[in-house]
C-alpha cells in the first residue's frame, strides 16, 4: 500500500546505527578499507554523506537509484572487490533501511494522534485480538474489570463491553467486504453513552489485515438528577463531587487526579456512597441515578 503520511522518506543523521551497519556489511562484502555514502533527492542541492573508514583521495564509484526519488553515490577504495550486482544489492539494502525507518516514523505519529484523541480507540489483529488500545479505550477496559462494567444494545443483554465489541469482530468476519462496519450506540452500566463504530480495515497485500473500533462519548442522560440524589441521601459536597465525576465514565485514577486527591480517599468516598444510597457496586449506583424518581429520606 503507498505511504500516504510521509510522503518524502527522510534521511538519517550522520550517525545512524543502521546506516552505519549497512555500510559496515558492504564493506565486508566487497573487502573494501572505507566507504562512502551520498544521498541526495532528486532536483534537491541538499546532500547526506557518510563514512566508513577513512575515506582515501581517490576511489570507485557506483551510482544507483532509491526508493522515494533518491539518489546514491557508492564510493569504496580502488582496491576493493568489483561485484556485478553490487549496485542492486546496495540499492536494496538502502531502501528496505529507509522503508523501515519511514514506517516507524509513520507509526510514531500514528500513535501520539491516537492518544491524544478523546475518542476510545482499539485496533483488532485478523484474529480478533487487541493490537493496541489507546488511553481512554484502555481506561474503558479497566473500569470492566474494576467496576464490572457492562454494555448494551438496544433490545439486548447487557455484556462485558469487550464480549461485546469482540462478538462484532466476529460477526464482520463472516461477512463479504461490502458489509464491512457496525454501528450503534452502546448504554453502559454506569449510565455513559457511546457511539460505536466498528470497521474492517483494509489493504491490497492480505484480505483481514484486522479491526478498529472507535467509540465516541455522548452527552450523559443521567446528569438531571445528580442533584435530586445527592439531596435524597444526604451527600457530602465532595461525595456529591465524587458521584458527578463518576457518572461521567471516570474511572478512580481520573477522579482522584481531576479532585486533587489520592485514589485511596476516592475508594473511601465510593465507599460511603455505596453505604448511604444502600447499593453495593458502580453499576448499581449509577442504575439509581437513572431511576426517573427518587424519594427523600431513602437510605
Amino acid at each position: 500500500m503507498a505511504p500516504t503520511i510521509l510522503l518524502e522518506s527522510n534521511c538519517p543523521p550522520p550517525d545512524d546505527p543502521e546506516l552505519q551497519r549497512l555500510l559496515a556489511l558492504l564493506a565486508e562484502l566487497v573487502d573494501a578499507r572505507w566507504l562512502t555514502l551520498e544521498i541526495h533527492r532528486k532536483g534537491r542541492p541538499q546532500c547526506y554523506r557518510y563514512t566508513h573508514g577513512q575515506p582515501g583521495d581517490e576511489g570507485r564509484e557506483l551510482s544507483f537509484p532509491s526508493a522515494g526519488h533518491l539518489e546514491a553515490t557508492l564510493t569504496m577504495d580502488d582496491r576493493a572487490k568489483q561485484l556485478p550486482a553490487l549496485a542492486d544489492v546496495a540499492r536494496f539494502m538502502l531502501d528496505r533501511l529507509l522503508w523501515m525507518r519511514r514506517l516507524r516514523h509513520q507509526a510514531a505519529l500514528l500513535r501520539g494522534a491516537l492518544d491524544t484523541t478523546s475518542s476510545a480507540i482499539l485496533l483488532f489483529d485478523r484474529d480478533g485480538n487487541i493490537a493496541y488500545a489507546n488511553p481512554p479505550a484502555d481506561q474503558l477496559l479497566s473500569r470492566q474489570t474494576e467496576g464490572e462494567l457492562t454494555a448494551c444494545e438496544a433490545g439486548s443483554p447487557a455484556r462485558p463491553l469487550l464480549a461485546v465489541l469482540c462478538s462484532w469482530v466476529d460477526e464482520l468476519l463472516q461477512r463479504d467486504y461490502g458489509s464491512a462496519t457496525q454501528r450503534c450506540t452502546l448504554t453502559l452500566s454506569d449510565g455513559s453513552v457511546f457511539a460505536c463504530e466498528l470497521l474492517r480495515l483494509r489493504d491490497e497485500a492480505r484480505d483481514d489485515p484486522g479491526f478498529v473500533a472507535l467509540l465516541q462519548p455522548l452527552a450523559p442522560a443521567i446528569d438531571p438528577h445528580l442533584a435530586m440524589v445527592a439531596a435524597a441521601y444526604q451527600l457530602s459536597p465532595r461525595e456529591h463531587e465524587v458521584l458527578t465525576l463518576l457518572a461521567t465514565g471516570l474511572a478512580t485514577p481520573a477522579i482522584a487526579k481531576e479532585m486533587g486527591i489520592s485514589p485511596h480517599t476516592v475508594r473511601d468516598h465510593l465507599k460511603n456512597l455505596f453505604r448511604k444510597t444502600g447499593t453495593s457496586s458502580r453499576s448499581k449506583l449509577m442504575s439509581l441515578l437513572r431511576q426517573p424518581a427518587v424519594s427523600a429520606g431513602t437510605s
